[in-house]
């Protein structure tokens, strides 16, 4: 669950940066 969880924040961070540029 903990690895499920550190990837979808990987995800989101991912998401956020795009959405930056």
């Amino acid at each position: 669950m903990g690895r499920n969880a550190s990837i979808s924040s990987l995800l989101k961070n991912g998401v956020n940066l795009m959405k930056r540029l």
